[in-house]
Formats: C-alpha cells, sequence, structure tokens
C-alpha cells in the first residue's frame, strides 16, 4: 500500500516534534578496500569504487565513510543553530530523534534496491575498526533532504494544492514552515540550477557536451564532504555521481554509455511525497543506454515530488532532451522543439530557438506544467523578467550563439566557460561539464576556507573525474595493464602484463585459479593506478 500524506501533514510532524523537543594520469592514493571495491583520494577530492550487488556496494560505501555521513549529519545539526540559535537548547537525542522521524517518513518512498543499499551503508559502517552506527532514519533525510527542502520551501504557498477545499496557507503555516527547515540546518538551501548538451555541428568533432551547474547558498556545510562515487551494479549499467557523503542518488553524473543529467528546481504548486529525483535518476542511469531510453525511462515514473527541469543527453549526436514536471504532470522537448514557442507573452513566444542543443534554467515552455509553476514569474507573468531567464536561461543560449557566430566548436574549455559565466555568483555549490562521447566529467565544489570565507565552485579548477579510465571493455585495444594477486594487501607474486580486454579477462581468470580464497585480483594500469578490483 502506498503511503500517501499531504504537505500539511508532513509539515506538521515536523514542525510539532520541534516545538515538543525544544558540512596526464593522475594516480590516486588508494586508502582503503574492502571486497572488491576501494576509496582513493585524488587532490584532496575522494573518490569510491563499489561493486557487486546493492547490499555489497552498501557495505563497501559504508565500510569507508559511514563516519563522513555521521559527520555531515553533525555539520547540518550545526548549520541549524547558526540559522536558529535556539537549536543549541534542543538536546541532541530530540534533535536526532525529529531528523530520524522525517527521515522515516522519506524511507517509505525509496524503491527496494535502494533500502538494500542504504542498509548496507548500516551494516559498513558497524564493520569499520572504530564501528559507526547510522540509522535507516538518519539515511532517509540525508537522501530525502534536497527533496525535504524543495518541498517545505515550496509547499508553504501551495498547501491548498493539497487537499481539495483547504485554504490558503496561513501567516502561521508559512512562518513554521520556514522554521523547521532553519532547526533541520536547510533554511538556506534555495537553488537556482542550470544545464545545456550541445552536439553536431555546434561541438568539436560533432562530440556531445553538457554542463550541470547546482547553485545553492554555499557555506551551510553541504561542501564540507564532497564524494565521488562510481558504482558498477551487478547485472546493470556501470555510473559516476559526484555528491556528497551519504546521498547515493544521481545528484550529478553520468553512467558507462555516455548519458548525462542535468536538473533545476522548476518550482510548482503541485507537490506531494514521493521518490526523490535523485533516486529516481539513479535507476534511470542503470539502464537507459541512449539519451532517448534515459527520457523515456524518467517519464515512466509519471510524477516528481515538486517542479523541476531536467536535461538528458546521450553520448551520440541528436540524442538530448529536456523533461519538464511536477506532482501531477510530466512533458518533454528535443532541439529547438517547435513546441517551446507556444508559451507566449502578448502573442509573442519567449523560447529561444537552438539547434543541436537543448537547455533549461527555471521557466518550464510546456502550456500544464507552466500553469502550475511559481518559479520563474509563473504561472502568469512574463519569465523574461525573471533573474534565472535572464542570468541562466538566456545566459547560456547568449554565449551558444556567440560561439556560433564565431565558428567556435564547443569543447570541454567551451563548456566551462558557459557553466562559470552563468553560475550564480553567490550561491555556486557545484559545477560539472561532461563529456558523454569520451565518457569524461570535470567537477569543483565550493569550499569553506579557515577564514570562514567561501570559495564558489566556480571560481575553483575544475578536476577531471576519470570515468572512462574505469570502463575497461571500452578503452583501445592495445591498453597494456597489470594483473596481480593481493594477500591482506600485499602483492604475493610479480605482476604479470597483458594487452586489450580479452586478454586482461583471460589472465584474470588464470590469476582467480592461482588464488587462495579470501585473495584479491588487483588491475594495475601503465602508471600504476589503480583500475578494478576482482574476488578470488
Amino acid at each position: 500500500m502506498k503511503m500517501r500524506m499531504s504537505f500539511s501533514g508532513l509539515m506538521l510532524i515536523g514542525f510539532l516534534a520541534v516545538q515538543g523537543a525544544l558540512g596526464g594520469v593522475a594516480r590516486a592514493e588508494v586508502v582503503a578496500t574492502y571486497g572488491e571495491g576501494w576509496a582513493e583520494v585524488n587532490d584532496g577530492l575522494k573518490t569510491l569504487h563499489l561493486k557487486g550487488s546493492e547490499r555489497e556496494m552498501g557495505r563497501q560505501y559504508g565500510y569507508f565513510v559511514a563516519d563522513e555521513i555521521e559527520n555531515m549529519l553533525n555539520v547540518l545539526r550545526e548549520t541549524g543553530i547558526k540559522q536558529e540559535p535556539k537549536v543549541r537548547f534542543i538536546p541532541a537525542w530530540a534533535f536526532r530523534g525529529i531528523r530520524r522521524l522525517l527521515g522515516r517518513v522519506w524511507w517509505t518512498t525509496f524503491p527496494k534496491n535502494v533500502k538494500d543499499h542504504l542498509e548496507g551503508i548500516i551494516e559498513g559502517g558497524k564493520l569499520r575498526e572504530k564501528p559507526v552506527k547510522v540509522t535507516k532514519g538518519d539515511l532517509g533525510f540525508i537522501n530525502g533532504l534536497i527533496d525535504i527542502a524543495a518541498i517545505f520551501r515550496a509547499g508553504a504557498d501551495s498547501i491548498e494544492s493539497q487537499v481539495p477545499g483547504n485554504p490558503s496557507p496561513s501567516t502561521i503555516e508559512r512562518a513554521a514552515s520556514a522554521k523547521l527547515l532553519q532547526i533541520m540546518g536547510l533554511g538556506g538551501i534555495t537553488v537556482n540550477c542550470d544545464s545545456f548538451a550541445a552536439w553536431g555541428s555546434r561541438t568539436v568533432d560533432g562530440k556531445t557536451f553538457q554542463t550541470r551547474n547546482v547553485d545553492v547558498p554555499t557555506g551551510q556545510g553541504l561542501e564540507t564532504h564532497p564524494l565521488i562515487v562510481i558504482y558498477k551494479p551487478e547485472g546493470k549499467i556501470p555510473f559516476v555521481t559526484a555528491a556528497v557523503s551519504g546521498l547515493v542518488g544521481l545528484f550529478t553524473g553520468m553512467n558507462a554509455e555516455g548519458v548525462a543529467m542535468g536538473q533545476v528546481w522548476a518550482f510548482s504548486k503541485k507537490i506531494g511525497l514521493q521518490t526523490p529525483w535523485q533516486l529516481q535518476m539513479r535507476d534511470v542511469m542503470m539502464h537507459a543506454r541512449t539519451g532517448l531510453e534515459a527520457r523515456d525511462r524518467m517519464l515512466g515514473f509519471k510524477k516528481l515530488a515538486y517542479g523541476s527541469n531536467f536535461v538528458l543527453a546521450g553520448s551520440g549526436p541528436a540524442d538530448g532532451y529536456v523533461i519538464e514536471g511536477n506532482s501531477e504532470h510530466m512533458a518533454w522537448f528535443g532541439a529547438n522543439d517547435p513546441r517551446e514557442s507556444e508559451l507566449k507573452v502578448n502573442g509573442e513566444s519567449v523560447n529561444i530557438p537552438l539547434n543541436e542543443a537543448v537547455f533549461r534554467a527555471d521557466v518550464a515552455f510546456d502550456l500544464k506544467v507552466r500553469s502550475q509553476q511559481t518559479a520563474g514569474k509563473g504561472p502568469n507573468g512574463d519569465p523574461r523578467e525573471a533573474g534565472s531567464y535572464k542570468k541562466r536561461y538566456k545566459g547560456q543560449s547568449d554565449i551558444i550563439l556567440e560561439y556560433e557566430a564565431q565558428g567556435t566548436k564547443i569543447g570541454k574549455v567551451e563548456a566551462e566557460r558557459i557553466s562559470r559565466d552563468t553560475a550564480m555568483r553567490g550561491g555556486s555549490l557545484q559545477v560539472a561539464v561532461y563529456a558523454n562521447t569520451d565518457r569524461d566529467m570535470w567537477v569543483a565544489y565550493s569550499r569553506m576556507n579557515a577564514d570562514g570565507t567561501v570559495t564558489q565552485a566556480y571560481e575553483r579548477e575544475y578536476q577531471h573525474v576519470p570515468f572512462s579510465r574505469y570502463l575497461l571493455d571500452q578503452r583501445p585495444a592495445d591498453t597494456r595493464y597489470e594483473v596481480r594477486i593481493l594477500r591482506e594487501g600485499r602483492a604475493i607474486e610479480s605482476g604479470r602484463w597483458v594487452a586489450g580486454y580479452d586478454e586482461l579477462m583471460h589472465e584474470v581468470q588464470q590469476a582467480k585459479g592461482r588464488a587462495s580464497q579470501g585473495d584479491l585480483i588487483e588491475v594495475l594500469g601503465e602508471a600504476g593506478e589503480r583500475l578494478e578490483v576482482f574476488g578470488s
């Protein structure tokens, strides 16, 4: 039986609980191994390599970073104290209870495979040398926090949409919603994101390039535990996600087929308790081999928790799409889609048509979605007067058209410039550039400095995440690998060199025959970097 709850009900649970109770090839350093997974650090950015069933990957995740998940939750409490000083008078046990209550509500929306993954994290935390206890409520909260912030922020203006005949929200209800977000450390989370994808005659060698900007007010602690995770799920498509510790959905990332995503908060009157879009997108990445398949799989969910726009693109040409939606309706568009011109103000279309590109900020162009939208001067205002339209929708198209006029092809450098220029100056939490065709990604997070200042993500170097390096079956046939048997972390024989994927897998099987139970088969690249681990 599906659980249904109005926004008023969710707000009441949280607020009453609070009232009652009154953060060339670069060789990465491998820092931990568990099962067939490992954790490494490259220039300060931690990457997890997870492999196996959902439960197995979850155990690896928890073993590697359960302490960071615990720290992230503590950072949010400290942020709550800054936003609402009275939080310091709430006992820690009571605060955890409030957080876990909200988390258990969101847990009910998670699909079974995600619950298995999160239960694995709980188990993995207990296996650490110094065990760390995280609960379903904790993980439900951290994987629902983006939606909790979005729904409570948008919902105070939309309570009447949840229950027919319910009056508009009172001042008390609005204040209660804002207060709850402050107490939980989420009061500053407002999102002004954007994304574009381009291909064909617009790009270098006709390849697909894409961006993803996450514009969230910085300095609240979300940037304290950035985390890259490369997933190799059993029987599914591998994917990489750039998020924060504990958030297991596809926040920013792409899969091994070159399908990548961007998401934008596009607030609507229509909200509801649904599976968070990050977990929906996680499912998409594990199954979609093209942008078209990604579009159709995402549309198959039929509804979103709140108003959002998505940009999806595959590795090939003419494979980019936009999805717009809310808790009642979803729609899609392709490049230079004539249906976008149906949104008009005083008889004039407000879209900016572009061939071989798709792009979005807050404004929705589907007439039904727009009629329910509160973002971008919606539903009845002129979206062209909105800052999101000027800075991020038109801002992206202006630079794309500038490159077109100059005859400049868009590659990584040009895509990065668009990302930097359209990122919010005072609230750039994360920026990313995808090379969809080449299966590579560059990402930067904002950073909290020792003197209390914040360096915005767009001001930092976009760090290379060489996803393609770990997709061994896609690498050139002459790529050389070293295969070693590890016992208790040490090589027990000289490495054997092979060339190409077929020879590699043959040698891995041979090594398994020589290995003992509990040994690991390690695959290294020519620079000595770890590329893969197999159990014996």
